[in-house]
Formats: structure tokens, C-alpha cells, sequence
């Protein structure tokens, strides 16, 4: 493997991957870090409270018939994250009088209320097509929201790490 690489003589010479890691060592292990976040971005679908969570919850809960221990248990679970804020991609999880229209900055949002139709939870397979469809383009618009915030050329990225909580999986985003 061959670098330009600058050696601190003011100007950048050939050397193999070896000298230049020796080079590195003797001088600092701190000097050319591997890695470094050169620009970061953040996309969120709609948000809502967690009190306006557990409200839906007991709701949908009831509707199907869970006991008020389940549901007393979900309550305690979901309040022991201390979570305030969460988001989702279903407009069902809106706050009453909310429209997606109210939230202009949403990303990886869907337009059909799949909670509605299936009168409840709809099945994981329902679920998770939503987040496959949504979590592309949330890491989309999060990736050009870093490359702007980092400000330089595009064409010189190397490497785009990114981190998703879509759900139960995290479809292949790379």
C-alpha cells in the first residue's frame, strides 16, 4: 500500500502503510487520530410525549381487553426509562388535534394510520414494513444534514457510520 502521506518536512512524500504507522507512534499516539465525526445530522419523524404514549397505550390496552395489572406494568415500564420524548413514524401516536401537516420537520413518516385499520396493533409484519420504508430515507436525510453541518466537499467522504432505533430490526442502511 502506498500513502502520500506528510511526513513533517512540510510536504508529502510516498511511504508504505508500516513506515507511516511507525512514524505515527514515534511522534504521538495522539497526532492522526483513525477516526474524528467530521459533521453530524439528525432526522426524527414525528415526536410526542410520553404521557400522550401511556394514554394511547392504556387505550388500546382496554380496547383489547388487558387487565389493569398489564397495563399498570406497561405504565411502570415504559415511566422507569424516563424517556419524556419519544417519536414515531404512524400518525396514529399524534396528539388528539394534531395532523402530520403540524409537523413540517417530520422525516420517515407514513401517511396511513395502519393502528386504525387493524382496530389495534397491527402484526409485526405490518409494523416492520413501515419501518423498512422509513428508515432509509431518516438516514437519508440525516446523512445530507451531516455533510451540509460539516461543510466540505462530498466527494471526499470515505466512511458514513449511522445508528437507527426503527424498530425491532435495523434494515441494511450502509
Amino acid at each position: 500500500l502506498i500513502t502520500a502521506h506528510n511526513a513533517g518536512t512540510g510536504g508529502a512524500s510516498a511511504a508504505t502503510a508500516e513506515e507511516v504507522e511507525s512514524e505515527l507512534v514515534e511522534e504521538s499516539p495522539y497526532l492522526a487520530p483513525e477516526a474524528f465525526i467530521a459533521g453530524w445530522g439528525i432526522a426524527t419523524p414525528f415526536p410526542f410525549s410520553t404521557q400522550t404514549f401511556l394514554e394511547i397505550d392504556r387505550r388500546e390496552r382496554e380496547k383489547i381487553g388487558q387487565s389493569e395489572e398489564v397495563i399498570q406494568n406497561m405504565a411502570t415500564f415504559v415511566k422507569s426509562s424516563r424517556i419524556l420524548n419519544r417519536h414515531t413514524c404512524h400518525p396514529f401516536f399524534l396528539p388528539k388535534g394534531k395532523t402530520p401537516a403540524d409537523y413540517p420537520d417530520a422525516v420517515g413518516t407514513v401517511k396511513e394510520d395502519i393502528y386504525t385499520a387493524w382496530k389495534s396493533n397491527p402484526p409485526l409484519r405490518v409494523r416492520m414494513q413501515c419501518y423498512q420504508d422509513t428508515a432509509v430515507k431518516m438516514c437519508v436525510a440525516a446523512a445530507e444534514k451531516a455533510v451540509k453541518n460539516w461543510g466540505k466537499d462530498r466527494s471526499t467522504i470515505t466512511h458514513i457510520l449511522t445508528t437507527c432505533t426503527s424498530g425491532w430490526n435495523e434494515p441494511g442502511i450502509g
